[in-house]
Parts: structure tokens; C-alpha cells; sequence
């Protein structure tokens, strides 16, 4: 056999190959075939969908966890903005009392804390080592100048090296965070005159008491 006949079968194997089987990234009109599914389809079940028990119920999910495909209303409470316009919102949309200002501050022990400190100056060890030189200090008067709105914003989509923490932090704890980090710059940005004057008499008269 000269070396004409074997060039010639090894173009015609080769052709009748990838007339079989195809190669990577070709569009077919009908299902090609397929030696080796190499698994890309397995009976198994993906993430996000919901699972059947033997007895016809519905896996629930997880209390306390964020489904990636959840559909979220576009009012003030999960954007931040004022209902149909791109201004935000002024004030936190909750009630704020002692319940919620301690479960801010349980939350922003666990997501905040190890960039922006436990006291909010951003003076941290990440800051020191290097691995995020940028941290903003809590306490500059631009961010207590900011609406609360636009503070939970920066929480759900991330600015600069801080990354949106939205998928790990329902709605309700962002702003339960924000209500910690404001009693946060108070404590260290507050005066007297910040006290209602009803409380401010009545801190006045205990002292000299």
C-alpha cells in the first residue's frame, strides 16, 4: 500500500468521524450521536429545584437561606429607592427598636466587622496586610451624610472592592445592619443636641442628682 492510499482512507476515516460524531461547538438540527456522554446528563437533581418525597409532599426551603432564582418586589423595602423613582429612601423602612438595632449588630459581627472593625473605622487587619487596602471608615461625615437607602444599597450590590452581599444577607438583616452602623457613627459622631429634648432634660436631671 503506497503512502497515496493511506493519505486518502485516513481523510475519508477522518471525514465519516466527524460526520458522525461532529466536534465541539457545532449546531446540529437533530440530536447527534453520542458515544460517551462524558455525564453531562445524569438523573440527578440541580440546585434551586424544588424535590418530590415519596409520598407526593414538597421539599421547603431551608429557613434563614437565599434562593438564587427569588423574585423580589420593587418597592422601597428590597431596593432602598422611594417606589418608582432612583431616589432613595431617607429613613430605614422598619420599625427601629432594641430588637432590631441587636440583631444589626449580631449581623454586622458576622459580614461587616472583619473589614470595617467592631467599632466601624475600618481599622482592621485586612486594611494592615494588604488584602483590601481600600475599607471605608464608617464614621466619615460622607457616609453619615448618606440616606439610608443608599447605605443598603452599597450592602445589596457591592462599590469598589466590597462585593454585593445580597445573595448571603436577606432584606430584613441589611437593614437591621444599618440601624447598628447608625448608632455606630452616633456614638462616635453624636452630640447632645442629637438627644429628644424630653430625654436630654431627663439625662440632665438624673446628673445633677
Amino acid at each position: 500500500m503506497n503512502s497515496r492510499t493511506v493519505i486518502i482512507i485516513f481523510v475519508l476515516a477522518l471525514a465519516i468521524i466527524i460526520g458522525i460524531a461532529g466536534i465541539r461547538g457545532m449546531k446540529f438540527s437533530s440530536p447527534p450521536l453520542e458515544i460517551f456522554s462524558d455525564m453531562v446528563r445524569q438523573n440527578k437533581s440541580h440546585p434551586q429545584t424544588l424535590i418530590s418525597l415519596p409520598d407526593g409532599r414538597k421539599l421547603a426551603p431551608v429557613s434563614g437561606t437565599i434562593p438564587f432564582n427569588r423574585v423580589e418586589e420593587k418597592d422601597s423595602f428590597n431596593t432602598g429607592l422611594i417606589t418608582g423613582t432612583t431616589n432613595y429612601v431617607e429613613l430605614i423602612p422598619l420599625a427601629v427598636d432594641k430588637k432590631l438595632i441587636l440583631r444589626g449588630k449580631e449581623r454586622y459581627g458576622v459580614f461587616c466587622s472583619h473589614c470595617h472593625g467592631l467599632s466601624g473605622d475600618g481599622n482592621t487587619v485586612a486594611r494592615k496586610t494588604g488584602t483590601m487596602s481600600i475599607v471605608a471608615n464608617l464614621h466619615e461625615k460622607r457616609i453619615a451624610k448618606m440616606t439610608d437607602g443608599e447605605i443598603f444599597n452599597v450592602v445589596t450590590h457591592g462599590r469598589n472592592l466590597m462585593s454585593s452581599h445580597s445573595a448571603i444577607i436577606p432584606t430584613s438583616d441589611r437593614w437591621a445592619i444599618i440601624g447598628y452602623v447608625r448608632t455606630l457613627q452616633i456614638s462616635r459622631l453624636g452630640t447632645v443636641d442629637d438627644i429628644p429634648a424630653q430625654e436630654r432634660e431627663r439625662l440632665l436631671h438624673t446628673e445633677t442628682n
